[in-house]
């Protein structure tokens, strides 16, 4: 898929992956409810995907009538959120182009249909969380968001984020644990999927190339 972290890549889903791929293993079949809430998920994973160009636009009414609601704040509240939107809108900008950058030939996957990975990605970006570019993304959108100096804008991405991107992320982590088995699982049970763990950070295999952002 999108993500180069490993054919599937963005990495959202924090411990629901994890619990899920011990839970499915070949000597412990996973509950029929569990199995029934996975496929629910990876079936919304590949409908969302394929619509990324356009469900965010089911937020424009909200920056529309956020910015209007925003438009009487005062000046210094007003400045403070416009330079920490813009602080974490780079920040999102930055962790993109370092992992799209950075990711080593066999781990950018864009097909939803028909995915397919030769490489596990394991460091880089990939070493401090499982999903570096939707990470990125929803910082991004959370800081367009704080520039309009609402408190319900900048909530409504992040909850609208995780539910988008924590659909993606199932159907990938389930691809990539069918792709790589025991590998994936150790990396998935050492690399959070949201919250980074900058100690355990490995340089990029390959170098970095501009050309591929």
């Amino acid at each position: 898929m999108e993500e180069p972290g490993a054919s599937s890549g963005g990495h959202t889903v924090l411990q629901i992956r994890g619990a899920s791929a011990r839970m499915c293993r070949p000597d412990r079949p996973a509950p029929s409810g569990v199995v029934k809430l996975l496929d629910h998920f990876s079936h919304a994973g590949d409908a969302f995907f394929r619509l990324r160009s356009y469900l965010p636009l089911l937020l424009l009414p909200a920056f529309v009538l956020s910015a209007r609601a925003g438009a009487d704040t005062r000046q210094p509240w007003r400045v403070l959120c416009e330079g920490a939107g813009l602080l974490v809108s780079m920040a999102g900008l930055a962790v993109r182009v370092f992992t799209v950058g950075s990711a080593p030939p066999g781990t950018s996957e864009r097909s939803t249909r028909d995915p397919r990975a030769s490489l596990l990605n394991a460091t880089g970006a990939y070493s401090v969380v499982r999903h570096p570019l939707y990470l990125g993304n929803t910082l991004i959108g959370f800081g367009l968001a704080l520039f309009t100096a609402t408190w319900f804008l900048p909530t409504i991405v992040v909850l609208a984020g995780l539910l988008y991107y924590e659909r993606i992320s199932v159907r990938e982590e389930m691809f990539l644990e069918a792709r790589f088995g025991d590998s994936f699982r150790s990396w998935a049970r050492e690399v959070p999927a949201l919250l980074p763990a900058f100690a355990r950070y490995r340089p990029p295999s390959g170098r970095f190339r501009w050309r591929k952002v």
